[in-house]
């Protein structure tokens, strides 16, 4: 029955009028734009990528990438229904393709004066594939290109097998071959032994089995088997992509990715051609295939010892590049891919000539969504390209089975401790000083294992000039340690005005003086303490957060910035505060990921992950609230029992680490101001 329908659908679009079929994606568009996620999560991606761009930008793109959605899934019911001619109207080849496609045509054998053949196998090709609208009919080009029929073409296979048989059917019709990510592996590897073609997608999220990469500035998960096929088989690697025309008008282009990794593998390729022909011509004692032999040696050589960049403006990294970075001379990582692809070789050198495919695609792409605003517009920003190291029990650290990051920052001229800030990790702070200060400690180890996070502070306007002066001191730890204790001592003398108080809270802080100099951090703050060892690590070798907004009192003024603050795309918000108003804010803010702590027996629904301590803390939990409550005058007791100081910076260090964050800072880090 589903089968029918689609089948139905797809007749009639086939055989509607352009007049009804544009306004309609129009409209259907416009109808994506309403699904509050799926909006939120193009205009966050497109907030992220082009944070400069004026908000009118980000909507007139959403909605061209929206209709352009519903294009390409008319198109794809529709086609199957078009004949050969029809298809040749609608789509073109740019020069560029068709001299690519003319050269492989010509490539694949050299054939001697006496007119025998010595046999050579083509150059396999890696075919790269992006999310453009119309990207479903890369299959035309089995019609439209003379010699790419047989290509194979990975994909992920729909749950319904009725509909996978449909559409394997309607796309391999001209003469392509789909093969499954799931078990066609092995068929892609058979077409790339003979010299064939083969494509994939490049540019969708590979989630937990992609390796980190940067993408416009923001860390991403990406898929490393088009590097891995290329480096294997010393494919050449090509981008084909359709740009859009008009409606159902579009014209396939192609560039070819040159990088260090396939220039050394047209070298190798040149030489089995090489030594195939001198062989041929030891055998037939003839000058002819020495001399084409002579010629592919050459123009391979050539290849390798110029490498161009496909796009001046924007420098492509290439494994050489990304290797010396590394540390390592480029010109080990090339003889190694030499000698895997000639037929041994070096694990490490594959992996290195891999990764050089790898960041070359991805940059390629970069460069050409923030340099080409029609197939900006065009890609496919409703999906979550970026969605990565998102699993609570990760988040609050940067780590992957595979992690391509340091290779594509030293590409950029950058370091971990350098580079771009994108993921946007807002932690509204607590009302009471005494708690802000115990978690500085906490920021700061959060910098430290996520260098890629923008940290934002949402406080109280009162607390923003303590924040600044606490989170900034400079300095050696235990310096730090004593100006910090100190500054918070002299804040809870000003807001007490019971001398007694005073002198309880100048006598805290000279004990949390004291064991910073003793190196042991087990002093309280007020009554509340920072945590064991923490007193020490409250100095800091630049701020803990980027930025800090200060929240004006409940009112009018607070609900605008709320609403303003919800159009900034915060990835990640962390609540120390645990009031119902901060969980209402954190709710309109709408960040994807709200976190809290909650005591047992207690509920707050705006928030998507809580953390229950044991029930033992519910105490501690309740003084924090009563500080919070009491403009920061610190409760020594509640319900008649001593609260322990250590235990709200323990509840948090447990409650963070639960989340990923390590269990202490890793040694020599750098941070960047």
């Amino acid at each position: 029955m589903t089968k029918l329908l689609i089948h139905a659908t797809g007749w009639l679009v086939a055989h509607a009028p352009h007049v009804f079929l544009r306004p309609l994606a129009r409209l259907l568009g416009r109808v994506i734009l309403l699904i509050p996620k799926r909006r939120h999560l193009l205009f966050s991606n497109l907030h992220h990528a082009f944070p400069g761009r004026p908000r009118a930008w980000h909507a007139r793109v959403a909605r061209l990438s929206c209709a352009r959605l519903i294009e390409t899934g008319m198109l794809s019911l529709a086609s199957p229904f078009f004949s050969d001619a029809r298809i040749r109207r609608m789509a073109a080849l740019s020069p560029e393709l068709e001299a690519i496609m003319r050269g492989r045509a010509a490539a694949g054998a050299i054939t001697s004066d006496t007119g025998t053949a010595a046999a050579v196998p083509a150059r396999p090709l890696l075919i790269g594939t992006l999310h453009f609208a119309y990207w479903e009919c890369l299959t035309w080009l089995g019609l439209l290109c003379p010699g790419i029929a047989g290509t194979g073409v990975i994909f992920r296979p729909l749950k319904n097998p009725v509909l996978n048989a449909w559409v394997k059917q309607t796309r391999e019709r001209h003469g392509v071959l789909l093969l499954s990510r799931k078990n066609g592996l092995q068929d892609a590897f058979r077409i790339m032994r003979r010299g064939g073609a083969v494509s994939l997608l490049f540019d969708q999220n590979a989630g937990l089995n992609g390796a980190l990469t940067l993408l416009l500035g923001r860390v991403c998960s990406t898929s490393e088997l088009a590097g891995t096929l290329a480096a294997k088989f010393g494919a050449k690697v090509v981008i084909f992509y359709p740009r859009r025309l008009g409606f159902w008008t579009m014209r396939f282009e192609a560039v070819e990715i040159k990088t260090a990794a396939t220039a050394v593998a047209t070298a190798a390729a040149a030489a089995v051609a090489t030594a195939a022909a001198a062989a041929a011509a030891a055998a037939d004692d003839g000058d002819g295939a020495a001399a084409g032999a002579a010629a592919v040696a050459a123009d391979g050589a050539a290849d390798a010892a110029e490498i161009p960049n496909p796009n001046p403006q924007s420098p492509i990294p290439n494994a050489a590049a990304i290797t010396a970075n590394a540390g390592t001379a480029g010109t080990t990582a090339a003889a190694g891919t030499a000698a895997t692809v000639a037929g041994g070789g070096s694990t490490a050198a594959t992996a290195t000539a891999a990764s050089g495919v790898t960041l070359a695609l991805n940059r390629w792409l970069e460069t050409l969504l923030a340099n080409d605003e029609e197939l900006c517009a065009s890609w496919l920003w409703s999906h979550g390209r970026w969605r990565t190291q998102d699993a609570p029990p990760q988040r609050l650290r940067l780590e992957s089975k595979r992690d391509l990051l340091a290779a594509d920052l030293a590409a950029r001229g950058l370091t971990r401790a350098t580079m771009p800030r994108g993921t946007r990790f807002w932690i509204t702070m607590p009302a009471g000083r005494a708690a802000c200060a115990a978690a500085l400690p906490l920021l700061r180890r959060l910098r430290l294992s996520r260098p890629d996070a923008e940290i934002t502070l949402l406080a109280e306007a009162g607390q923003t000039g303590f924040l600044k002066k606490t989170a900034t001191t400079t300095g050696g730890a235990a310096a730090n340690s004593t100006a910090t204790s100190t500054t918070i001592g002299a804040v809870n003398n000003a807001a007490t005005s019971d001398a007694k108080s005073a002198a309880n809270n100048a006598a805290a802080g000279a004990a949390n003086a004291a064991a910073a100099d003793a190196g042991t951090g087990a002093g309280a703050v007020g009554g509340i303490g920072i945590g064991a060892g923490a007193g020490a690590d409250v100095g800091f070798e630049a701020g803990v957060a980027d930025r800090i907004i200060p929240l004006p009192p409940p009112g009018a003024a607070r609900r605008r910035l709320v609403r303003r603050l919800r159009g900034e795309f915060p990835d990640t918000h962390i609540l120390l505060a645990d009031t119902p108003a901060a969980d209402r804010e954190a709710r309109l803010i709408n960040a994807p990921q709200r976190f809290g702590l909650c005591a047992p027996g207690r509920r707050r629904p705006h928030l998507t992950h809580i953390w229950e301590p044991p029930s033992a803390a519910a105490a501690t939990i309740a003084a924090a609230a009563e500080i919070s409550a009491n403009n920061n005058t610190v409760a020594n007791t509640v319900a008649g029992q001593a609260v322990a100081a250590p235990s709200l910076a323990s509840l948090w260090e447990q409650w963070w680490q639960s989340l990923g964050l390590p269990e202490s800072p890793s040694a020599g880090t750098g941070i960047r101001n």
